[in-house]
């Protein structure tokens, strides 16, 4: 079959490159936006962070990536704030990018805009995008769940399976993703099995080659100190944290949808993450979820949330951010089904039906404005938001 040529591929293939462009610049401004004024200086997390070195990245080499990425721009800018923050910047507007493919494929284009625009402008995600912790890591899962949903749909098979080993890799280095990875390559075992088939020799050795050197440092580890796969597993420390798992779990859903346990490095006294709409789309998302119980994406969102809520709730190495991210997918399947309702009350009444387009696009964009003004306006004038910056100035 002859190949179509250059110019014709271009043609056809420039609106989506303009709009990916246009969106990961629109991101990466909102996460940068006056970020040295908001966040003036160190928090004692960040310093945690910028502690490390390479030199001992064999020893403990978990969260690879992120030390990489900071140590490569503060050679460049020579500047430590931007060095340590970046790579959650990076990190954040990855996720949108994964978050995005995942709707669109499980929904509808329409869908996936709205249902970004709440994560982006969420005040929940500006925190963790912006701040220079180990956080932001757990937003990557998304980018993986991406890859293998494309992959398990038949699209792009060649970038989806590079995608599904290049994010899987990375996520090996991050605490408790190996219980993330491991089943999602299963999953989609046969695919990834097919498309290596379809591979030259030399593409074979390469590719191998690449896997072999981005799990070296990993592996070098695992031989130094067996032992150091409990970090990796997020394996709970004793005994206890398994008795206080239930406790943990609940305060965990309470600092998602109720009262948050007051921590101002992470948002206003004790509001909690989500929103009042938010939480509702999350609900009408969970009927849909129950409604189509049979569908093999909305088991994975279960299994999702329902490990999330254990590692979070056992392990002090887990972050809660791999909870809350499946949560807007299951706001963007609210949106879906709401939409769906609507238009099922008005099948061909055009007026009606751009009323209620027009409804949920007022809310979407009040709870964004909610967002922004929480993050932007509210918090950084806290007392207790200055405290914590103004204590840690060099």
């Amino acid at each position: 079959m002859k190949k179509p040529p250059f110019s014709s591929i271009i043609a056809e293939a420039w609106q989506p490159i303009l709009l990916t462009i246009t969106g990961i610049l629109g991101v990466g401004f909102v996460l940068l936006y006056r970020m040295a004024e908001i966040l003036p200086s160190f928090v004692q997390e960040e310093f945690v962070i910028l502690s490390r070195s390479l030199n001992g990245v064999l020893s403990d080499p978990l969260f690879l990536h992120q030390q990489i990425i900071q140590k490569l721009t503060f050679l460049v800018t020579n500047n430590e704030l931007l060095s340590v923050r970046l790579p959650s910047v990076i990190v954040a507007i990855t996720a949108v990018f994964g978050f995005y493919l995942v709707i669109s494929l499980w929904f509808t284009r329409r869908i996936a805009i709205f249902t970004s625009f709440l994560l982006i402008f969420s005040s929940w995600f500006l925190h963790i995008g912006r701040l220079g912790t180990t956080d932001a890591a757990y937003l990557l899962p998304m980018c993986c769940l991406a890859a293998a949903a494309w992959l398990h749909a038949r699209r792009k098979v060649a970038v989806s399976s590079l995608g599904l080993i290049v994010f899987g890799m990375t996520l090996l280095y991050i605490p408790g993703m190996i219980w993330f990875v491991v089943p999602i390559l299963i999953w989609q075992r046969k695919i990834v099995l097919q498309t290596l088939r379809k591979l030259h020799r030399w593409q074979i050795i390469v590719l191998s080659s690449l896997i072999i050197v981005g799990l070296l440092p990993l592996i070098i580890a695992l031989g130094r100190n067996p032992m150091y796969i409990l970090r990796v597993a997020a394996v709970p420390d004793n005994i206890a944290a398994l008795q206080a798992a239930p406790n943990a779990a609940l305060q965990t859903v309470s600092d998602i949808f109720l009262r948050r346990t007051e921590n101002p490095l992470y948002g206003i006294a004790k509001l909690p993450h989500l929103s009042i709409l938010l939480t509702t789309m999350v609900s009408l998302g969970l009927f849909a979820v129950v409604y189509n119980r049979r569908l093999d994406r909305f088991k994975l969102l279960i299994v999702l949330l329902a490990s999330g809520l254990f590692f979070s709730s056992v392990s002090s190495e887990f972050s809660e951010v791999f909870l809350i991210t499946p949560l807007f997918l299951l706001a963007g399947g609210g949106i879906a089904l709401l939409l769906q309702q609507w238009f099922t009350v008005f099948p061909k009444n055009p007026f009606a039906r751009s009323i209620g387009i027009v409804l949920v696009v007022s809310a979407i964009a009040m709870n964004s404005l909610l967002g922004a003004t929480r993050y932007f306006i509210a918090w950084p004038h806290t007392p207790d938001t200055a405290e914590i910056f103004t204590s840690n100035e060099n």
